[in-house]
């Protein structure tokens, strides 16, 4: 019974490590060519990243197929600082989207950790686009300026 109890409470310490939206889980990754990226970005492991993308060919713009989850973005949701930068420097696309036509622009703006902007600056940097028109070409989409209007409208934020 120890031993049970034990190895629940490992379980539960292992899986709160993992980032409270699904979408944004390192194990979306696993069993696709992005796996050892996912792991390395996990790890800020810049070299494993570079390596993956320059020696094995594995895109620097890779979605998981769940939720269409970039690389990029999952480096910036999970804080990964080191991994995002890598990324970039990489090549990887500041303005790809998703079927839901959410950017990583508008995922550092939803997702930003304490009110960092550090993403949200090295986007804008990389010149992610401010002003897509995405609610010409989704129902339920946000320009970035609208996402952060709607996003910091609460007084609480």
């Amino acid at each position: 019974m120890k031993k049970t109890s034990l190895l629940v409470l490992y379980a539960f310490i292992f899986i709160s490590c993992e980032h409270s939206n699904p979408a944004f889980r390192f194990s979306n990754f696993y069993d696709t060519p992005a796996e050892n990226i996912a792991k390395a970005i996990k790890r800020n492991d810049v070299e494993a990243i570079s390596n993956e993308v320059l020696n094995k060919r594995v895109s620097v713009d890779f979605e998981d197929n769940k939720y269409e989850v970039s690389l990029l973005e999952l480096a910036l949701t999970n804080n990964k600082k080191e991994a995002f930068e890598e990324l970039l420097k990489l090549g990887a696309n500041p303005n790809i989207d998703n079927s839901s036509c959410v950017s990583p622009l508008v995922s550092a703006i939803r997702y930003n950790h304490n009110c960092d902007l550090y993403f949200v600056e090295r986007l804008l940097d990389n010149n992610a686009n401010i002003m897509p028109r995405l609610s010409n070409m989704c129902t339920q989409a946000y320009d970035p300026i609208q996402e952060t209007i709607m996003h910091y409208n609460d007084e609480n934020k």
